[in-house]
């Protein structure tokens, strides 16, 4: 048995994260996160820019409240001047007041209702609702590795020198030439086909043919 060639396989694994620009994040669900934890985390933190989530949406929608509350009383009091009937407004005042009251229960439709399209999604990850590691994938570029399993959005040159930093950071600087002889598996969900036995070689050079040319099946 080649005792050196087990080993060095048996090193060439783990789950990782892969980002935009080749470093890598271990997701393997031993340490703080997983695949889904870290895109989950990286949503939350990019809509709260720093503070603390949870406390960020209670505040955000609280002042969404306050701006509409702040409006509405601008407009019975110009109602008011005029003599119009007020029950309406007044009433509209008086619901603000309520979900104030309970603003945890309201904060996601507040919010949501403020968002343009792609802050909504970015909220729904962040909220758990849909797949955090496909949206990753196709917003941020991520790339998702699990030992010789690769999984990216699109596959092009600048995506193949992603991937190649990220495995060299993943697994290269383990031992010299480590990954010389190895072979991967690449998945491509925008064209949903599989790119099997891909080697080291032409994924750091970045031979696209080569990759391209050894299509397994379409998912």
């Amino acid at each position: 048995m080649n005792w050196y060639k087990q080993l060095k396989s048996a090193e060439v694994r783990g789950e990782f994260w892969i980002d935009d620009s080749g470093n890598v994040m271990e997701a393997s669900g031993d340490g703080d996160y997983n695949h889904e934890g870290y895109v989950i985390d990286y949503a939350q933190s990019s809509l709260a820019e720093g503070e603390d989530y949870e406390g960020w949406k209670t505040s955000s929608a609280m002042k969404i409240l306050e701006e509409k509350k702040a409006e509405l009383e601008d407009k019975k009091d110009e109602m008011e001047d005029v003599e119009q009937d007020t029950t309406q407004i007044t009433k509209e005042i008086d619901d603000i007041w309520e979900q104030s009251r309970d603003i945890d229960y309201y904060a996601y439709k507040l919010l949501m209702d403020s968002f343009s399209p792609e802050e909504m999604e970015l909220f729904n990850i962040a909220e758990m609702q849909g797949d955090p590691r496909t949206y990753a994938m196709k917003k941020w570029g991520w790339k998702r590795l699990e030992g010789k399993h690769i999984e990216t959005w699109n596959l092009t040159v600048r995506d193949l020198n992603v991937i190649a930093n990220g495995l060299y950071d993943a697994y290269g600087q383990m031992e010299e030439n480590s990954l010389d002889n190895e072979e991967f598996a690449i998945y491509v969900y925008s064209t949903k086909m599989w790119y099997n036995a891909v080697h080291w070689e032409d994924i750091h050079k970045q031979n696209i043919r080569a990759i391209t040319g050894n299509r397994l099946s379409v998912r």
